[in-house]
């Protein structure tokens, strides 16, 4: 068995704007959004600034005459209970 040394380097281009980008990303998606409630799900896999963007997500819906609301989709994270997974959205 032969071992390689991998360096692996990211390019990294930070948002300064993230619910600007958000609301960009979302105009341009040109999606139909029914009025009434709307089902956001939101993961755990590390999305960095998860936090902001489920806001604007949610801002945005709003503004299309939306109601949305948060349904985490996280499968057995947190002991797989609604508690658990709850206390990881809010955190």
């Amino acid at each position: 068995m032969q071992l390689y040394h991998v360096r692996q380097q990211l390019v990294s281009r930070p948002l300064h704007d993230i619910r600007g980008e958000v609301f960009r990303q979302l105009d341009a998606a040109g999606l139909s959004i029914p009025c009434g409630r709307i089902a956001v799900t939101v993961g755990s896999r590390g999305i960095c600034s998860l936090p902001v963007i489920i806001r604007a997500c949610g801002d945005w819906l709003k503004q299309q005459g939306a109601s949305p609301f948060i349904v985490p989709a996280m499968g057995s994270h947190n002991g797989a209970t609604a508690e658990g997974q709850q206390q990881m959205i809010e955190s």
